[in-house]
């Protein structure tokens, strides 16, 4: 080796000595860019499963409740959403014999409902009698938030097909009969007392028994907030028609019939 190639060995030797720190320091440091996000930091999958056609829940804490669909039927039982499967804020619901891996995606900030939607989260059965279009009203409500929590009929229950939203609630037709969650805009509804769906339940049994018939055939077509923080009803079966009145803890004080 001659003298000028030993000096340049002996240069490069240095150059890479001095470069390996500094390199090393950085990534340290965190001053080195991260590595894009995968999607399983937002998303995730779950198996959930109905044995002896029984009804399941599977937790899933923070779930959009818009982005569940089924990736891997597991079950001969078809699945089917909104018949044997549906979501709800909690997490995924099967029955029926439904048996499939659920992708889902988290909602945005965590912590609960109010994080990504903030109001008040509510329930309501909303009925398409002889296969008649009819609205449920929920005033304040986010039409967005409006998912098909269980479906109730044999005719099937599809969104902008046979049910839908409103500004001011929500629509049915050609005979889907189904339980929609949904959450108020801020300002709808102020807190503390019983919740809207817990009112709502307390209406039906009252006129259940008074009117001899089963909670089944009875749904609630109107809602509206009173001002001492209770609410009235209008509560009809296929034969009677009324109005229920509840106070801020639950209590019907007044079930007046049409």
């Amino acid at each position: 080796m001659t003298t000028r190639q030993a000096a340049l060995a002996a240069l490069t030797l240095l150059c890479l000595a001095g470069a390996q720190p500094a390199a090393l320091a950085s990534e340290e440091s965190g001053w080195m860019s991260a590595p894009e996000a995968t999607a399983s930091k937002g998303s995730g999958t779950v198996t959930c499963e109905s044995h002896n056609d029984g009804r399941r829940h599977c937790a899933v804490a923070n779930i959009d409740t818009e982005s569940v669909y089924v990736e891997r039927k597991l079950s001969q039982t078809h699945c089917q959403r909104g018949v044997n499967w549906g979501v709800d804020r909690d997490g995924i619901w099967v029955d029926g014999g439904c048996r499939a891996v659920f992708a889902f995606v988290y909602r945005q900030g965590g912590g609960g409902w109010s994080s990504s939607r903030p109001g008040r989260p509510g329930t309501i059965e909303c009925g398409s009698q002889d296969d008649r279009r009819r609205h449920c009203e929920v005033p304040n409500i986010d039409p967005d938030s409006v998912t098909m929590d269980r479906q109730l009929s044999h005719a099937n229950c599809h969104r902008g097909q046979s049910w839908g939203t409103e500004s001011r609630g929500i629509w049915v037709d050609k005979g889907c009969r189904a339980e929609f969650g949904y959450v108020t805009r801020n300002g709808g509804h102020g807190g503390g007392g019983a919740s809207e769906s817990s009112m709502r339940e307390a209406c039906i049994n009252r006129a259940a028994r008074e009117w001899s018939v089963t909670t089944s055939n009875l749904e609630i077509t109107h809602a509206e907030r009173q001002q001492n923080g209770g609410y009235r009803f209008s509560v009809q079966s296929k034969r009677t028609s009324g109005t229920c009145m509840v106070d801020r803890s639950g209590h019907v004080y007044r079930l007046d019939t049409h």
